[in-house]
């Protein structure tokens, strides 16, 4: 199952969404302390949404239906563009100087088959990724704190890879201080949480036009409201467990039950608004 948790909302939430009326939620919301009067976040409604905004993430830039832009997420991880390493090397085969100055020094998601998982003669980690032909291709190196992500890796299996373009040599895009998307997403889970509690706590706000990037916090953190306090989503938002449980929050069987869908969506929209930036 894979981003169950988005792909439910981005289907089900488009189909009950409401009036934006300001409702208060039940849980889960940035209400004022009583005693310092600032707003807090609640510890569990946080923890779902922090797994659910990076499933979206990785969704999002895989190519997969997903309320996070693919724009929104590449720019958020310092990345200037995505490309195949046999387009990236076709491309340096056309034209070196056109290609260094589109590619050189740039950060570049690459996508690829795994040639070969070695080390170059000083030592250093590297991919082999495929090229033009086979005498072209893409040498991704890696530093040495990334071995262990390399050692999981194996030659035939697709890997997408974060990398600086340093430009040609003898027919190889050579590509430096590489990492796999996953070791980067991992990575970046400080600046994607301080970035998260930022706009729970009103101290940054969403661009106006990112309505979906605010419907997939909004949701992502009031959806502790809608599933059991001992939902397997708190631990694993893939697990078949979960799934159950989000399929309960969309379903409707009744009239009841289809007024409360109405409520939640509204609340969902209240809080959007309070998340997103004022004119």
């Amino acid at each position: 199952m894979k981003s169950k948790l988005f792909m439910a909302l981005s289907l089900g939430l488009f189909i009950i969404t409401g009036c934006g009326d300001n409702h208060e939620s039940k849980g889960g919301d940035t209400s004022h302390s009583p005693t310092t009067n600032k707003p807090a976040i609640d510890k569990k409604a946080f923890s779902l949404l922090e797994k659910g905004f990076l499933n979206d993430i990785s969704m999002s830039l895989a190519g997969n239906r997903a309320l996070v832009k693919k724009t929104w997420a590449m720019k958020f991880l310092n990345i200037d563009s995505e490309i195949s390493s046999k387009t990236l090397s076709i491309e340096y085969d056309k034209n070196e100087i056109a290609a260094d100055g589109q590619f050189k020094n740039k950060t570049l998601l690459i996508r690829g088959k795994i040639k070969a998982i070695s080390k170059d003669v000083f030592g250093n980690p590297f991919l082999s990724l495929p090229g033009k032909n086979s005498f072209q291709g893409v040498h991704a190196k890696f530093n040495e704190k990334n071995l262990q992500e390399l050692a999981a890796l194996k030659k035939g299996e697709s890997v997408d890879v974060i990398c600086k373009i340093s430009g040609l040599v003898v027919g190889d895009v050579m590509a430096r201080d590489c990492t796999t998307l996953a070791y980067r997403l991992d990575d970046s889970a400080g600046k994607r949480n301080k970035y998260l509690e930022d706009i729970l706590l009103g101290k940054k706000f969403i661009a106006k036009n990112e309505k979906e990037l605010a419907r997939s916090i909004a949701f992502g953190y009031l959806l502790a409201n809608y599933i059991p306090e001992n939902s397997e989503c708190y631990n694993d938002i893939q697990s078949k467990s979960c799934e159950v449980d989000l399929n309960k929050v969309f379903e409707i069987k009744s009239e009841q039950e289809k007024q409360e869908k109405k409520e939640m969506a509204e609340k969902i929209e209240a809080f959007m608004d309070k998340l997103t930036e004022k004119p």
